[in-house]
């Protein structure tokens, strides 16, 4: 007997919030969210609405009178129950109005719940062929104000009708089940909000998913070759290429190339992979990650750049970066590490509010005392910069050592005092990033500020800056670059019309390769 899903349903809240408005209101990088997770909106339930009223609704257009007369058992896969005694099935089936004679239940456990409770439905049709049962699956995630796992809430509803002879989908009798008592993500009764470690949630469900996966290829001898398509519980969009790349490379042993755009590219450039390794400073282990230069010869020494991520709350990771490329392809050591505030390794390290230029800059200094010890690079010839964030701290660094030769500040903060009224990342964020406001600890906000320090400046200096940048405008880049004109100090700025915060990244194409050809003339000047 064929047994399966005959109808599904589906029902979302009718609110959403634009993803990178929330990335703006907490002062991270909207790209974070967007090509991190893959994810623009978020779903938000108003107040009227619960997994009860969503679970119904997505129900409600597909079933019939048959169905209604018919289903025998309803079955709510959730963790975020209504009632801690009555299953929130009960009450959907008095808005459904199904007939009385039905055992109502509800499985908790997650998003395990409704994978669950499609296993006893075919179980229940198996043994009552003319049953039908209604699986719904129905949550609202939901995570404290500013938390690590706000950007990833959500709402919505799944209804589906179990049944013989299903018109949809049918059930194998293969399945694969794993548990693991694992603290990555709970939330307890004295509790409004679920707690999750999100690094660590992330390693887990990849390491559940491939073992599982395992399992199953060993009992039922089937290859992912063998699936024309593959569904998967996503906590983000993002983690679903994660988890096929692996069970790829696990069905494989090796990645599998899905596209051959670059090869003409790599005939004429090569790429250099970063060492990472780990990097131990201010008594917190971070992340270091460095670029040779490509055709490295032991016997010589290079010039080098530290680049600095924008942020502070993004980070930096062993993947592709197409200036550092671009560098390492002309000869140069490129080095970059993950200071105080940035992401992914818990929330006291990513706070620096109030802190800006002391931990940090302390930072960087340290991994570039570091990186230069253990690499051969010419100390003579190392350059420095970064944009938004990274833009301060090139601005920062220059009045605070002229260790480097040259120095690049894109898109840069150099004085928060203008910087309070002129930006649109929100009223709130400087003075929640430093503590302080013109009216609250004046003096405080220009500690803080680059510029205050401009007159021990003595790098020179290229500053970038777009002239409809409206998270940092003009004014923060041509400030510090009028400073440094009028103490004596070579400097440079370009500004480039049309274009604002996001140049580097989704810039007019030839402004894009105007911005990299200036930074790398610039190194090329004072570095060779």
């Amino acid at each position: 007997m064929k047994i399966g899903i005959d109808k599904i349903g589906f029902a979302m809240p009718n609110y959403y919030l634009d993803i990178r408005d929330l990335a703006t209101a907490r002062g991270i990088e909207p790209d974070k969210f967007t090509k991190g997770f893959l994810q623009l909106e978020m779903s938000i339930p108003p107040v009227s609405q619960d997994i009860v009223t969503l679970g119904a609704q997505a129900a409600y257009d597909i079933l019939d009178k048959d169905d209604l007369e018919k289903i025998d058992m309803i079955i709510v896969g959730t963790e975020s129950g209504v009632d801690q005694s009555k299953a929130s099935s009960v009450f959907i089936h008095g808005l459904l109005d199904i007939q009385p004679f039905v055992r109502a239940i509800e499985v908790k456990e997650a998003c395990y719940g409704a994978t669950a409770a499609l296993d006893f439905a075919k179980n229940h049709v198996m043994n009552n062929p003319e049953s039908k049962v209604l699986v719904i699956a129905s949550d609202i995630a939901k995570y404290g104000v500013k938390s690590s796992g706000e950007s990833t809430q959500g709402a919505g509803s799944c209804a589906m009708l179990v049944s013989s002879n299903p018109r949809i989908l049918e059930f194998n009798n293969d399945n694969v089940c794993l548990t693991r008592d694992v603290m990555d993500f709970w939330r307890p009764n004295y509790s409004q909000y679920a707690f999750v470690e999100g690094r660590f949630s992330t390693e887990q469900y990849l390491d559940c998913l491939t073992t599982t996966w395992g399992r199953f290829v060993e009992k039922s001898q089937n290859k992912l070759s063998d699936f024309s398509a593959v569904c998967l519980h996503l906590p983000y969009p993002k983690l679903g290429l994660k988890g096929l790349q692996l069970l790829l490379e696990q069905e494989n042993n090796e990645s599998t190339k899905l596209t051959s755009f670059n090869e003409e590219i790599n005939k004429k450039y090569k790429i250099s992979k970063p060492e990472v390794f780990d990097f131990t400073t201010n008594g917190a282990t971070t992340k270091g990650f460095v670029i040779y230069p490509v055709d490295y010869d032991k016997n010589k020494t290079y010039p080098a750049i530290l680049d600095i991520h924008g942020g502070p709350k993004t980070v930096y990771g062993n993947v592709f970066y197409n200036e550092m490329q671009v560098w390492a392809n002309m000869g140069y050591f490129v080095f970059f590490t993950n200071p105080h505030g940035s992401d992914g390794y818990g929330n006291e390290f990513a706070d620096i509010r109030g802190k800006y230029g002391t931990i940090d800059y302390e930072d960087l200094m340290n991994f570039t005392d570091y990186v230069l010890e253990k690499y051969p690079i010419d100390k003579s010839r190392v350059g420095v910069t970064g944009g938004s964030y990274g833009g301060y701290m090139t601005n920062w660094i220059i009045g605070h050592t002229d260790r480097f030769k040259c120095a690049a500040s894109q898109r840069s903060i150099s004085n928060w005092i203008s910087k309070f009224g002129t930006t649109d990342i929100g009223y709130y964020f400087n003075a929640d990033q430093n503590q302080a406001t013109p009216w609250i600890n004046h003096d405080k906000l220009w500690w803080h500020s680059p510029l205050k320090y401009a007159d021990k400046a003595k790098t020179p200096t290229l500053f970038i800056h777009s002239e409809e940048d409206y998270r940092c405008w003009l004014a923060e880049g041509l400030q510090m670059f009028t400073a440094l004109k009028y103490h004596g100090v070579e400097a440079r700025l370009c500004m480039f019309r049309g274009e604002n915060h996001e140049l580097s990244r989704s810039g007019k194409p030839k402004h894009r390769l105007r911005r990299l050809t200036e930074i790398t003339n610039w190194f090329e000047k004072y570095l060779k």
